[in-house]
């Protein structure tokens, strides 16, 4: 599947998979800038983070991810 995008006269022929990939990495950015922002903020208020009880949320997504992924390929059927 392609995605057709107008912009300033032009189409951009993106495939569905690196439109969503674009869209992800955005996203991504724009949520670091925001974190990174809000460390000021807690800083200026002498506050932390509990950055133990971070890496284990970021720890558990990322195996969930992996299990999801392992689970996808063998249990579902996919077309050839």
């Amino acid at each position: 599947m392609v995605v057709r995008c107008a912009g300033n006269g032009g189409h951009l022929g993106l495939t569905m998979h690196r439109a969503v990939a674009t869209s992800l990495v955005i996203i991504a950015l724009k949520s670091f800038s925001g974190f990174y922002k809000y460390l000021d903020v807690l800083s200026a208020q002498d506050l932390s983070l509990d950055w133990g009880l971070i890496g284990l949320v970021t720890a558990l997504g990322v195996a969930g991810s992996f299990a999801g992924n392992h689970f996808n390929r063998t249990h579902c059927q996919h077309p050839p």
